[in-house]
């Protein structure tokens, strides 16, 4: 049975390129963080990849039911994002590079429930 898809909303795809010998203390302060974000009832959608053949590369997936201008407003906008960027910066090996894409939904939506 295929799951229906929320009529709008953003998704924010992100890559961050940690030097590898700090992607552990960066998982480490990361977890906090997405445990704090997913508490936000907006927040439909947080998940988190690892690049398996590029230590130290990190991709995560936000979907959240709200506007690009919402979210920028709600979550860009907030002091606490501002101190997590500039120490998720101290770690980098190249800058962030982030997307925020409008949904699809209808034809272009699918997801299996066993």
């Amino acid at each position: 049975m295929a799951a229906s898809a929320p009529a709008s909303g953003v998704s924010r795809h992100i890559t961050v390129y940690i030097k590898p010998e700090h992607a552990s203390t960066f998982l480490g302060a990361f977890k906090t963080l997405f445990d704090q974000v997913v508490t936000n009832p907006e927040c439909k959608l947080f998940e988190v990849y690892r690049d398996s053949k590029e230590p130290g590369v990190f991709h995560w997936v936000e979907d959240w039911d709200g506007t690009a201008e919402w979210l920028a407003a709600a979550q860009e906008g907030s002091e606490d994002y501002k101190k997590w960027l500039a120490f998720e910066e101290t770690l980098y090996a190249k800058p962030r590079e982030e997307r925020i894409v409008e949904r699809m939904a209808g034809d272009f939506f699918h997801v299996n429930k066993a």
